[in-house]
């Protein structure tokens, strides 16, 4: 049953088994999963069915930086969450994803990559992809292509799938509305954690509107689902029993913010344009509207061999046909040299910039006359022999970079979030070696050569640089409660029956979008759920 909270009477107190704050990605699986039990299950969602620009706005917070995405735009705040604008694009994290790493600081899950496997499994389905199969030989044959001759001890083409994209809150609507052990409360804002005064155990929920009404929610079991950013500013507000804040008692919560920073790093001129590359194009799914897919498609990386031996983190390179003009470092250069001269000042590079502009000098006048008359003059500027990668990489996890709170209160009266985030020098090495490995293979394979674009006068990891905007880590899993916020079972450390879902509980993000092992987790709590309550 799907109600309006704006219905209930002012101090209305709910009872429930399960209790669910988020109706994303995270706690749609979660309730869909509970849906067939004999759980009572209250899910409560701070928007509506659509958009509304006064509770997207409780997404405010502060960035120490000039570059991040604001969460007011890069995340949607009604029932499905950010899947209402998602990519779709999916795959599961690699198994080398789960170890504790010696070359990375606080790396390493409380489970493997195989615990999670039949949950992975099953989230395919949820997500409306193929076969739980990423094996780059079964989709080339799939596909009718084959993948780049690259030795495997090296350089490999991993798979990724993409989803129609799958709208969370338009595809489980009706089963979740139907349901009859499951109540979602729309326009529910959760605002308050009440603790037993011991502060091991949760009593009851606050959630109201924007307009002071209130109720309350008391349950056995507390699902936090509110997003990466979200479930720190949460915990971090509540602190009437525990002065840090619910689950910070080792100033964890918060820390450790990651995303996946995408670098427009390397330019690959292929020795012959005829090279086959379909298994690189990403393509879309083959029956979108019958929600099932069998497309896939490729991208680099490195073995699991090379990045051990280097002491590196994994990186993802989706390759993408381009043409000379668009390749052309002298074009590049005029405009940084048209910009800074036009602004009175000489560029770093000087020389370099110039070099460039002389070299490809054919393109530049081309890119003048596209600009200026409107004209395209040289058929060269068309030649397809030319591969461009925009390079996913996984972020290292840094204390640093973190979510604290504000003295500035949202509309509900919680504390804003402060979001510091900033790309490491050790981040910005990792990718050019990865890229320097793959240029050696690509070039033994008689494939061509890679160019690496390097810093670009400064403007790579800053105006050049974008983000999937995934938010992970900010209340990362360990079994140590020194060093997570919440154990093997995503349960906060030292509070009985309080649970976080959602990215927020990667210790380490790798180079994968993480919606399908979110998806994975939700399956994975539910059948935790079922096992210590007995109600199946």
């Amino acid at each position: 049953m799907i109600r309006n909270a704006r219905e209930l009477d002012a101090g209305q107190l709910l009872e429930c088994d399960i209790c669910i704050a988020g109706a994303g990605a995270a706690g749609i699986t979660l309730a869909r999963e509970l849906s067939a039990s004999k759980l009572h299950v209250i899910m409560l969602e701070s928007g509506g069915l659509d958009f509304d620009g006064e509770v997207q706005a409780l997404y405010q917070a502060q960035l120490n930086s000039d570059i991040y995405n604001d969460p007011e735009t890069s995340r949607l705040r009604f029932f499905g969450g950010s899947t209402n604008h998602w990519a779709g694009n999916c795959g599961p994290l690699d198994a080398i994803d789960f170890e504790a790493r010696p070359w990375l600081p606080h790396s390493g899950w409380p489970f493997s990559r195989a615990d999670l496997d039949p949950y992975y499994e099953k989230a395919q389905t949820y997500c409306q992809l193929g076969p739980f199969n990423y094996d780059a030989d079964y989709w080339s044959k799939q596909r009718g292509h084959a993948a780049l001759p690259l030795d495997p001890k090296t350089t490999i083409t991993g798979i990724a799938q993409p989803s129609p994209p799958t709208r969370f809150g338009e595809v489980y609507r009706s089963h979740i509305g139907d349901s009859q052990n499951i109540q979602v409360y729309l326009n529910a804002n959760l605002i308050d954690i009440t603790l037993h005064p011991d502060g091991h155990r949760v009593e009851s929920v606050l959630a109201g509107q924007l307009d002071g009404k209130r109720f309350q929610v008391k349950a056995r079991l507390f699902v936090l689902a509110l997003g990466g950013i979200e479930n720190a500013r949460m915990l971090l507000n509540c602190d009437k029993v525990h002065r840090g804040g619910v689950g910070n008692h080792h100033d964890l919560v918060g820390r450790y913010f990651m995303d996946h920073p995408v670098v427009s790093a390397a330019t690959f001129f292929l020795s012959d344009p005829k090279i086959d590359l379909g298994l690189y194009r990403e393509e879309p799914p083959v029956s979108a509207l019958a929600g099932s897919t069998s497309a896939a498609y490729g991208y680099l990386k490195l073995s699991d061999t090379v990045l051990r031996q280097h002491g590196l983190n994994n990186v993802r390179a989706p390759i993408l046909r381009i043409n000379r003009f668009t390749a052309s470092d002298g074009v590049e250069s005029f405009h940084i040299l048209s910009s800074a001269l036009g602004q009175g000042e000489v560029p770093g590079g000087l020389s370099v910039h110039i070099g460039n502009v002389v070299r490809d000098f054919d393109m530049v006048i081309e890119g003048i006359s596209r600009r200026v008359f409107d004209t395209r003059l040289f058929e060269s500027a068309n030649d397809m022999n030319f591969l461009f990668s925009d390079v996913m990489i996984e972020q290292r996890p840094e204390a640093s970079n973190r979510v604290s709170l504000s003295l500035e209160r949202d509309r509900l009266g919680l504390r804003k979030a402060i979001v510091d985030w900033r790309l490491a020098d050790a981040d910005k090495e990792n990718l050019w070696r990865v890229i320097e490995l793959m240029a050696k293979e690509f070039g033994r394979a008689g494939l061509g050569r890679i160019r690496i674009e390097g810093e670009h006068g400064g403007r790579t990891f800053g105006e050049m640089l974008s983000f999937g905007d995934h938010h992970m880590g900010t209340t990362r899993a360990h079994k140590n409660p020194r060093h997570g916020v919440v154990d093997g079972d995503l349960k906060i450390h030292d509070v009985a029956n309080l649970y976080v879902a959602g990215s927020s509980v990667f210790p380490t993000g790798g180079h994968v979008p993480p919606t399908l092992t979110i998806v994975a987790l939700a399956i994975r709590m539910a059948n935790h759920f079922r096992q210590i309550t007995g109600k199946r």
